[in-house]
């Protein structure tokens, strides 16, 4: 499983890389986590609550769990 997750991972990075995405700064809160990147040039801010991070990871586990 966790084999599994670090090549997702990586083709991710790999996917950022190729599309000129830039990650430079990442934080960490109560509230969840802020992204700040640039593409194509453009600085950008991307947020995302814990609740919905918490979420979204069971629902990943599930089904790598049943692959």
């Amino acid at each position: 499983l966790q084999d599994r997750v670090m090549l997702e991972l990586a083709a991710l990075r790999r996917q950022f890389r190729e599309s000129g995405i830039h990650i430079y700064e990442e934080k960490r809160g109560d509230g969840g986590i802020t992204t700040k990147y640039i593409c194509q040039g453009y600085h950008h801010e991307f947020s995302l609550r814990w609740t919905f991070i918490r979420a979204e990871t069971e629902r990943l586990l599930k089904t790598y769990m049943v692959k």
